[in-house]
């Protein structure tokens, strides 16, 4: 049985919420020296895309309020598949770019959705 929407949502909130607080405690050259930290980076990415697919597949209707959702399946799919061909300068780049206002707009469609419910 699927996951319910705002489960999926939760997931990629906390996930984006580790990248932005732990991106903001390093720099880019302290990033590539901590093997753990960029495995957890990826880890987390692959944690956004995978709710993100999930959402496609089971609750179109939140899946189509992300218009960034396909290139972020996209980029799980290519951590998990071609994982040889990381760049971690592209890592860091989307990390400190596109998921602060990845995180703003899960906070939003979060509380949208926690008040359509009450």
């Amino acid at each position: 049985m699927p996951r319910d929407a705002q489960s999926h949502l939760l997931s990629m909130l906390e996930s984006t919420s580790y990248l932005v607080e732990e991106a903001a405690k390093v720099d880019f050259n302290s990033y590539l020296a901590n093997q753990t930290l960029r495995f957890a980076f990826r880890y987390n990415f692959t944690m956004i895309g995978e709710s993100m697919a999930q959402l496609r597949e089971h609750h179109p209707d939140i899946y189509a309020q992300f218009e960034s959702a396909n290139k972020i399946v996209d980029f799980r799919n290519f951590l998990v598949h071609h994982y040889w061909h990381i760049d971690d300068k592209e890592v860091w780049s989307i990390v400190i770019t596109n998921v602060p206002p990845l995180r703003e707009r899960l906070l939003l469609v979060l509380g949208e959705k926690t008040s359509s419910n009450n």
